[in-house]
């Protein structure tokens, strides 16, 4: 993890961890930072050098702030701690101990910028609009997973045009999948 973050209102950002499986607060849930509420010794207007400056100092106090983030739609079941917007949640530092190999203590916002997504970490997700990059996808589920995940075909792109070489060079890989589907349906069946 990096150590220093810098957001701001309106900015992109995903959960880190599993805050809350069964409230769907979970890795990779995405969402808008609405406001933010940091210790009144912080300056907003404070450049990236000054705080890494004034971070260094060995007196510093840490300064995490609280980041109120409005979930995307089917990313949040907890109730909204907003009474005018839902899916609003507050997200605050956690503090972790580590004891190797020296011991320490830490403070970290589980939170990274949301303005580019892997395959993977978009799998599950819904995703109000979505670019797909798949120049460079190795195997065939990457694509379903990659093209499955907006609700409207009108709010997809796709950067590099799915072509027929691409469907051909992974046909081999979706029949074998296929054998393996109807071999799992048949065990299931008897």
């Amino acid at each position: 993890m990096a150590n220093a973050f810098f957001t701001f209102k309106g900015d992109r950002v995903r959960l880190t961890e599993n805050v809350c499986v069964e409230l769907n607060l979970y890795n990779g849930a995405s969402g808008t930072v609405l406001e933010m509420f940091c210790a009144s010794t912080v300056d907003p207007h404070e450049t990236r050098q000054a705080a890494a400056t004034r971070m260094l100092h060995e007196k510093c106090a840490v300064d995490m702030p609280i980041v109120i983030l409005q979930l995307d739609e089917g990313c949040c079941r907890a109730p909204s701690i907003s009474t005018s917007a839902p899916r609003v949640i507050a997200v605050e530092a956690r503090k972790y101990y580590i004891m190797a190999p020296v011991s320490a203590t830490t403070q970290q916002l589980s939170l990274v910028p949301s303005h580019a997504s892997t395959v993977h970490k978009a799998q599950s997700l819904t995703i109000p609009l979505f670019v797909v990059d798949g120049a460079r996808f190795r195997a065939a589920p990457s694509w379903y997973v990659s093209l499955s995940r907006v609700q409207e075909l009108s709010h997809l792109a796709l950067a590099h045009p799915l072509t027929w070489r691409d469907i051909e060079k992974h046909r081999e890989e979706i029949r074998m999948i296929s054998r393996h589907v109807e071999t799992f349906r048949e065990k299931i069946a008897r």
